[in-house]
């Protein structure tokens, strides 16, 4: 059993928390273990602390306040010690963990509260208020604190045993224990050898909504006055004034305005809680407290999204994001979006038509998060004049598209459905098909797709030639017409652009082999969907493998419905859970991302 335990609460913090870990590592005291306590990233961070060896309890982001997490992380830890500590903080020395636990020699010592030091990118505000809070001699109090904190503390877990951190708390309950502990005769050590940089990387709002926070939780603990900032005007313009002055050699007209604004929004944010709602029900309002009271609009227009949507709830919720989901028919045109657009920030889309028309109608829009990878019906060049950000997930469906085409071949060479068929008929007839190593396929467009398919035709024995616009590292390149004229089976994997819309036309289809098979899992006005009915229809070519057409859904006349030789699917060959997922987690990311700037 070790001697010491450390809590960390962390929620999507893999920018900070592998940094942590190392420099736990790395310490001169080994007798240790990590709880992690996590509230529900969705981000890489459980994946660091597994590779920790952390172990890893989880919460639910409704069921979050800091008290419940470190009650959660103390009752799972083993150790005697147990140090508290934010994810985003960094020891300065190898003796951190030694530094903190040994003012327990000292039976009367409940706490340990070590030095925070302001981190390169802190504001200088900030960096201020830590020289200010943080001296470097050691002291013990037996009255309550103005500051002691859970980013860099450590408590007797026998004493929690007997107290524990007040869960109802929006914060500041790492004051309420030291509090409760010098009540009862302990005292509180302050150990500066005991140091960490502090890392905040906080947004404007998130600096006035930690202050308000603080100043709810210090209301509910019945303080004189809130422990970092004051509520005074006066306190404003004093700190203001000294921040000025002490920055003055360095001054530049950004970081006045950072001073400014740092001081403001903390002042602000202290007034708010002070004198908010002196009723207010954490637990009612928690999302409220522990994170930024936002009201950024986002349009849900994705499918696939939003039939994922009620696992995400929580992080909507819990970043201050109202939602607009209307009823979808696989895509919205431009003249189902322009009514929805007038007050919304962000867009998760599908395949909408996003079009100069619609962008016109979204002055507010900051944003606009393709789910999945293809964002040809997003007018970008519009996006662009009006300073709206497009982005996607590159190589979002790799692996289910290339399956889906390489099923469409192992079907149509070996007849499977042809003879599946015949057998649920009544039938019971031989057919001599060719084996895939004696096939050819020919790749429009050797993308992250096409070469994925290339692998696994390649596994089959099948020879493999390829064409694209631009220069390729793959043996068997050729031209188009020379691929149409050898291939057994021809697969568009090329994006859908002003160079590909209908690039498999009449023309291409007759330079194709009558035993042919053409095959689209890409975009479906990358073929002229009226010549390949012909083609068809005439026996060009010998059938087609279809997961995307030029309209979507297919309408239910389509004489593409009635043809044997043609296997359809419902543009759904991007369909693979893994795939969804990380799609889903990396365009919530990027949405939040770009309306927080």
């Amino acid at each position: 059993m070790p001697k010491t335990s450390f809590v960390i609460r962390t929620f999507n913090e893999e920018k900070h928390l592998g940094n942590l870990l190392g420099a736990i590592a790395a310490q001169d005291y080994d007798d240790y273990e990590v709880v992690i306590v996590d509230s529900g990233s969705s981000d890489t961070t459980l994946e660091i602390a597994r590779k920790f060896k952390a172990r890893i309890v989880q919460i639910e982001s409704k069921d979050f306040t800091f008290g419940h997490s470190l009650n959660v992380g103390v009752e799972a830890a083993t150790g005697e010690y147990i140090i508290c500590a934010s994810a985003h903080v960094l020891p300065l020395g190898k003796d951190w963990i030694r530094s903190m636990i040994e003012p327990f020699a000292d039976e009367k010592v409940a706490m340990v509260y070590g030095r925070q030091v302001g981190s390169p990118t802190s504001k200088y505000s900030e960096k201020r208020d830590f020289e200010r809070l943080f001296g470097e001699s050691e002291f013990d109090s037996r009255v309550f604190l103005e500051y002691a904190n859970n980013a860099n503390s450590a408590i007797r877990k026998a004493l929690w045993q007997k107290h524990q951190f007040d869960p109802t708390l929006p914060g500041l309950e790492d004051l309420e224990w030291a509090k409760h502990m010098t009540g009862e005769g302990y005292v509180v050590r302050y150990a500066p050898r005991a140091a960490v940089y502090h890392i905040h990387e906080e947004k404007w709002h998130q600096v006035l909504n930690r202050y308000r926070r603080e100043a709810v939780a210090a209301q509910h603990m019945q303080l004189p006055h809130p422990p970092q900032a004051r509520i005074e005007f006066p306190w404003l313009v004093k700190m203001l004034l000294g921040d000025l002055l002490s920055a003055l050699p360095v001054l530049t007209p950004a970081l006045f305005e950072e001073i400014l604004r740092f001081r403001y929004y903390q002042w602000k944010g202290t007034r708010l809680g002070w004198y908010g709602n002196p009723d207010l029900k954490v637990q009612a309002e928690r999302y409220k407290l522990y994170y930024a009271p936002l009201t950024y609009k986002v349009l849900i227009t994705a499918p696939y999204f939003q039939l994922a949507l009620d696992d995400y709830r929580d992080f909507f919720a819990t970043h201050g994001i109202e939602l607009i989901v209307p009823t979808v028919n696989e895509r919205m045109e431009e003249a189902d979006l322009l009514p929805l657009m007038k007050d919304v920030d962000g867009i998760l889309c599908g395949d909408d038509r996003i079009t100069a028309r619609v962008l016109d109608q979204a002055p507010k829009l900051k944003a606009i998060v393709k789910w999945g990878t293809g964002i040809d019906s997003i007018d970008k060049e519009a996006a662009k004049a009006r300073g709206i950000t497009v982005r996607n997930t590159p190589n979002a469906f790799t692996e289910p598209v290339a399956d889906t085409v390489m099923s469409y071949i192992l079907c149509f060479a070996r007849n499977t459905i042809g003879l599946d068929r015949l057998m649920h008929q009544g039938g019971w007839e031989k057919q001599l098909n060719p084996a895939l190593h004696e096939c050819t396929l020919g790749i429009i467009g050797m993308g992250n797709i096409g070469q994925a398919l290339a692998r696994r035709a390649q596994a089959f024995g099948m020879r493999v030639i390829a064409t694209d616009i631009v220069p390729k590292s793959f043996p068997n390149m050729v031209p188009l017409d020379e691929l149409l004229a050898e291939a057994d089976f021809v697969s568009v994997n090329c994006d859908l652009n002003p160079t590909s819309e209908h690039l498999m036309n009449a023309e291409r289809f007759a330079k194709m082999k009558p035993t042919a098979y053409f095959l689209n899992a890409a975009r479906g006005p990358i073929m002229d969907e009226t010549a390949l009915i012909e083609a068809l229809q005439n026996k060009t070519i010998a059938g087609a493998g279809l997961d995307v057409f030029e309209h979507e859904p297919l309408p239910v006349d389509s004489p593409l419905r009635a043809m044997d030789n043609v296997i359809l699917s419902p543009h759904n060959s991007n369909a693979g859970s893994l795939a969804w997922k990380r799609v889903h987690e990396n365009s919530l990311r990027s949405l939040f991302e770009e309306l927080s700037k």
